[in-house]
């Protein structure tokens, strides 16, 4: 399965430039997905890149950030902010990113994701 993320610009360029190589959610996929189209937010609002999904880690923010905190492009105070008041976070490993030759624009874009066929 497919799902694309709404990922901030800052965040997106992470990604792009290798420094990024987990994302943050706060909840887990239902279903597998393989491949992760990325809408980038404001100020680009398209659908640029792509990736392959790795690992998937679920543990406590604490587990997380000693696994993951040097790979997942935040710093350690933003990375247990966001991660405030949750018990379990998810960390999913970037693979193979590939941009687009011709990105686009949703109409309604997700606020975290949405699945794809």
């Amino acid at each position: 399965m497919k799902a694309i993320l709404s990922i901030k610009s800052k965040y997106a360029d992470k990604i792009l430039n290798g420094e990024k190589k987990y994302e943050l959610r706060k909840k887990p996929f239902k279903h597998p997905v393989d491949t992760v189209y990325v809408y980038v937010t404001r100020p680009v609002k398209k659908v640029t890149f792509l990736f392959e999904v790795g690992q998937i880690l679920c543990d406590t923010p604490y587990n997380l950030w000693k696994t993951i905190g040097t790979f997942c492009g935040i710093e350690k105070d933003k990375f247990f902010e966001y991660f405030k008041n949750v018990n379990y976070g998810v960390a999913i490993e970037i693979k193979q990113v590939r941009k687009l030759a011709n990105p686009f624009c949703l109409k309604n874009p997700p606020q975290s994701w949405i699945y794809v066929s």
